[in-house]
């Protein structure tokens, strides 16, 4: 079957037309908000101009957002290149998408392209694709990849591009040899960069770098604590509901004296490929690395929802204390998505596997496997003493 690639963005496009009310400026200025339209800079610690209109300030707030980073390798700017920013404009679908970037949105753009039709290959520096999430999640990633015939290459460092004939080529170094790769559209998707330059900060003596504004747990700049910043122009969470949460702390702790820290927040994610990828808490390097935490992985192989919907690549995977204090999680599976949120509403609820293990879940759900892990956790309570124990009464009540 072939897909309407035309159509298909058309919609992408009118859908998001029709939610973009949400961030709209005429939206602020319905909810009493002074808005001014136009380029703003700093010109002192406490003004900012505003298209030759100076207003003072005794708080404020950057929220400028990111950029896609465009890595400095010989060819790039003459080759032409897609972001994410202008991927959705095209109409018609590459022949051959080359996407250099095997993060998150390298991975989600590779499976959609694909899907519509596009041969695909992407290239990655890394040893795994989604290299920030839990190993044995990259691997049910890429063996996914592999059957739908996503030509992934690992290990690969790109060192310039060129055109020929038309087409746009790549060369990348790979196990100590040069190798060419020819496509007629390049994705870069290898991380982003924080909107501060044309903001003249050094005016405001507010410090920061290519990564953005540095702030302290409650989001003020360390040089100039009236000015405060949120969302991918002063963390490392670069997601649109961590611009939320921290938009939330930081303006409370502006207007009206509060204290709320950043590190306070459970922040989850989600890569949207199929099987999705989730996670919160602790990270996965960190579980690797200390003695006190303890894994329950409940295979999504053994869950009668996702037997019956043929969706058994993925797992649910608990790290909590030998205590049973929650400390994070990893979902994998075609609504890993939604299924992170029990996992973040119990650890910000500060609750234990022992509560999860005697919450119902509906049956049959793929998040009846969070309820397993709870119940693995369990059984690790029944000590051999215990069990000992459990002899004596039950003998004693014959």
């Amino acid at each position: 079957m072939r897909v309407d690639f035309g159509a298909v963005m058309e919609r992408m496009r009118r859908l998001r037309a029709h939610i973009a009310h949400h961030d709209s400026f005429e939206r602020m200025s319905r909810s009493g908000i002074d808005t001014y339209m136009g380029h703003a800079r700093f010109t002192s610690p406490n003004h900012i101009d505003v298209g030759g209109q100076t207003l003072e300030f005794s708080k404020a707030i950057i929220a400028t957002g990111g950029h896609a980073f465009i890595p400095p390798i010989p060819g790039i700017e003459e080759i032409g290149y897609l972001t994410n920013e202008t991927l959705f404009q095209i109409t018609e679908i590459p022949e051959h998408l080359i996407i250099i970037g095997g993060g998150p949105i390298g991975a989600e753009m590779a499976q959609s392209f694909r899907r519509f039709g596009a041969r695909v290959t992407l290239l990655d520096m890394a040893d795994r694709l989604l290299p920030r999430d839990d190993p044995e999640a990259s691997q049910i990633i890429m063996e996914q990849f592999t059957r739908e015939s996503i030509d992934f290459r690992l290990g690969a460092r790109v060192s310039r591009f060129r055109t020929e004939d038309g087409q746009k080529i790549v060369c990348y170094e790979r196990d100590g040899q040069m190798i060419e790769v020819a496509g007629d559209a390049i994705l870069i998707s290898v991380g982003r960069r924080a909107n501060v330059t044309a903001l003249n900060l050094d005016a405001a003596d507010v410090a920061y770098d290519r990564r953005g504004i540095h702030v302290d747990d409650h989001l003020r700049s360390i040089t100039n604590p009236n000015v405060l910043a949120s969302g991918d122009v002063a963390g490392s969470w670069q997601f649109t509901h961590a611009a939320d949460a921290m938009s939330r702390i930081a303006l409370q702790n502006a207007l009206f004296f509060g204290r709320k820290r950043v590190s306070a927040l459970k922040m989850p994610w989600a890569t949207y490929t199929d099987p999705e990828v989730a996670h919160v808490g602790i990270p996965h390097d960190e579980v690797a690395r200390r003695d006190d935490v303890q894994t329950f992985k409940v295979p999504l192989s053994g869950n009668d929802r996702a037997i019956l919907e043929g969706d058994t690549d993925g797992f649910v995977k608990v790290y909590a204390t030998s205590g049973g204090a929650l400390l994070g999680g990893t979902i994998v599976g075609r609504d890993a998505s939604a299924m992170i949120g029990e996992l973040t509403v119990a650890l910000t609820g500060g609750l234990k596997l022992s509560t999860i293990a005697s919450t119902i879940h509906p049956y049959p759900t793929t998040s009846d496997a969070i309820r397993a892990a709870g119940n693995d956790w369990n059984k690790t309570r029944f000590t051999p003493f215990a069990a000992k124990v459990l002899g004596w009464v039950l003998a004693a009540r014959r």
